[in-house]
């Protein structure tokens, strides 16, 4: 369901086809956006159900703007937005070694004898961006660039590694943060699909054939 709903705009931005909430399936649909709103926020665990069956109902009902898990859900004629709020983002370090960054994003330094600093690019960064590329509102766009980790090098932002910056002193790669740690059998095929959609590293098969964590 969620390869079949949900598209990768641009880092750290997520539309969900407004289909997802008329597929017949309603405990499938709420499941796949609690994952969703789980990875976009960069947290461990799947949102409340009752809330999350909330929001969806919210989200039949019509248009609207709010958050959970961490995550703006904005939902407009054009489709239904995830990005991840700016509430809340780490505080600016010294980038050493491999980080994981808001449990979102895997710093790795490639190159130890830079003196950099990550934190999030910010909204006066993500407005100079270019984010008219016609896929989604860029005032969304920009809001969820501001929220993505940039470096940052004697109070002067470098830029987004991987988007506008393409460095290799610095790897970032996508996390899929509720599987990040524990991922029982009957989660494989979504953590998969969330695998794919943001371009994390592919889900390792299971140990054993049949396993099962019930």
């Amino acid at each position: 369901m969620i390869g079949d709903f949900a598209t990768r705009l641009s880092c750290g931005l997520i539309r969900l086809d407004p289909l997802l909430l008329n597929t017949g399936d309603e405990r499938a649909a709420v499941y796949a956006l609690r994952i969703l709103l789980a990875m976009t926020g960069g947290i461990a665990f799947l949102p409340d159900q009752a809330r999350s069956e909330a929001l969806f109902g919210r989200l039949r009902a019509g248009f609207l703007c709010a958050t959970l898990s961490r995550t703006v859900v904005d939902s407009r004629r054009s489709g239904i937005f995830l990005r991840r709020e700016a509430r809340g983002l780490p505080a600016a370090a010294t980038l050493t070694g491999s980080t994981l960054w808001d449990g979102r994003r895997r710093i790795t330094l490639n190159d130890s004898s830079s003196a950099l600093l990550i934190a999030p690019l910010g909204t006066a960064a993500a407005k100079r961006l270019a984010t008219g590329q016609g896929k989604a509102p860029p005032s969304l766009m920009r809001a969820a660039l501001a929220a993505e980790p940039a470096l940052w090098h004697a109070g002067e932002c470098l830029g987004l590694p991987g988007y506008e910056l393409k460095s290799a002193m610095v790897e970032v790669r996508p996390v899929v943060s509720p599987f990040a740690r524990f991922l029982p059998s009957f989660d494989l095929a979504p953590a998969q699909a969330v695998a794919g959609l943001i371009g994390a590293a592919p889900v390792p098969p299971l140990p054993f054939s049949g396993h099962s964590a019930g």
